[in-house]
């Protein structure tokens, strides 16, 4: 009989032989996707800031509306590295 193991099984043997503690993601850090203020192109004011859309960097406007340093992670769109910034 042959094992299936996906590629995050795979990893996961790999790289962390003692296995790993799987948690909710909002229990190990702060959410602040209810924060996020989409703004329509046409409303934009043009800046230094870059606005991030679910494909990178999708303009440059002013100001901004978080401060600090934030994890991004795709919720629709290109999830590939290879088009992230």
């Amino acid at each position: 009989m042959t094992t299936h193991q996906s590629k995050i099984e795979k990893l996961i043997a790999e790289l962390c032989p003692n296995g790993v503690e799987f948690k909710e993601f909002g229990g190990v850090c702060e959410i602040a996707d209810n924060k996020r203020r989409p703004v329509a192109s046409s409303l934009r004011v043009a800046g230094k800031t870059p606005y991030y859309g679910a494909n990178n960097i999708q303009d440059y406007v002013e100001g901004f509306t978080h401060e600090g340093d934030f994890v991004l992670i795709a919720e629709d769109g290109s999830a590939s590295l290879e088009n992230y910034s």
